[in-house]
């Protein structure tokens, strides 16, 4: 039962949709253009890295505020975290309240390795980023921090059901990406050394 309330606080904070706040404010419908989902990279594509940083900060916290209400609710049951956590990612992705299209949950995937640990939040982050830069496309970013997030938890725990736990959080933020795979093998997918070039050129001009 406790499993099952965790995933239900989660799923109920994660679905909260800073995008579609922003998209409601400004009358554009960001599910029509873009990466056409309700993600911080989406934000930032039509709006700016402003609002696109604003929404990616608050998707992390979604995850992580969730996790450790979950510990604190049941200080018991550590796993619950994971579960609350994973539970805000189902709960982004696939909000009940806009016919369960959201975003693909990488932000909020964050969230849970920030409250696993903040130190290896900084480590992954570093590594996917500049694989990410590497590769040229943005599927790198969310393939390496859900194996290398998985690898680190089967290592490190004890418990067979927070490491299976971890593997199917990972399996399901790449399988949400898959399609961003598919497109970089194709060469059809948003290069992101030339986004990012010209975020910093538009911040220069401003």
């Amino acid at each position: 039962m406790e499993r099952v309330l965790s995933l239900i606080i989660g799923y109920l904070i994660g679905a909260i949709s800073p995008a579609k706040i922003i998209s409601l404010i400004k009358k554009q419908d960001l599910k029509e253009s873009g990466t056409k989902n309700l993600g911080a990279t989406n934000v930032m594509l039509h709006f700016g890295k402003v609002l696109g940083l604003i929404v990616m900060i608050f998707d992390i916290f979604k995850a992580f505020l969730s996790y450790n209400l979950a510990m604190v609710i049941f200080d018991e049951l550590p796993v619950c975290g994971l579960y609350a956590g994973f539970g805000a990612v189902l709960g982004h992705v696939f909000p009940f309240y806009l016919k369960f299209k959201g975003g693909k949950g990488f932000a909020t995937f964050g969230g849970i390795v920030l409250a696993y640990s903040w130190k290896l939040f900084i480590i992954l982050l570093i590594i996917a980023v500049s694989l990410m830069l590497i590769c040229n496309y943005t599927f790198a970013m969310p393939y390496s921090g859900s194996i290398l997030f998985t690898v680190y938890v089967g290592i490190e725990s004890a418990s067979i059901e927070v490491t299976c736990l971890t593997a199917l959080i990972g399996l399901f933020i790449m399988a949400m990406h898959f399609e961003n795979l598919k497109a970089a093998v194709l060469g059809t997918d948003m290069q992101v050394r030339p986004f990012v070039k010209k975020m910093f050129t538009k911040n220069k001009e401003n």
